[in-house]
């Protein structure tokens, strides 16, 4: 069984696309929806992908407490420095609980929690 994707509900949808398309380097792989309500998936063909669910006027409670969404990258230190740049909240780390991984925390802009990892292999 594989994970098809994690779906995010988000108060805008232009925030979240300049977040995780502009920012993350995720790419859009469909669009539905209208003017009331937009479903976007974003990820690589091969991905698990994350779902952007907006509806108009929909205020976003309770975003998930607890749970990350965690993304691999090289160059931990750069992506840092990207996410400081862009203003994005809430950044925490780099924490490396043993030398195979360094990893950090921040939010979207909707308050979820999103985690880039490093894998330093093994050490």
């Amino acid at each position: 069984m594989n994970i098809g994707w994690i779906t995010l509900r988000v108060s805008n949808l232009d925030d979240s696309l300049v977040f995780y398309r502009d920012l993350l380097g995720l790419t859009v792989e469909k669009e539905f929806g209208g003017d009331e309500q937009k479903i976007i998936f974003l990820g690589g063909k091969e991905d698990t992908k994350v779902e952007l669910l907006w509806k108009l006027g929909e205020k976003i409670e309770n975003v998930g407490k607890g749970v990350s969404i965690g993304f691999e990258v090289s160059g931990l230190d750069e992506w840092m420095r990207r996410i400081r740049e862009s203003g994005a909240r809430s950044i925490t780390g780099p924490f490396s609980p043993n030398p195979s991984i360094r990893f950090c925390f921040f939010s979207d802009p909707d308050g979820y929690q999103i985690q880039l990892y490093e894998n330093l292999g093994e050490k």
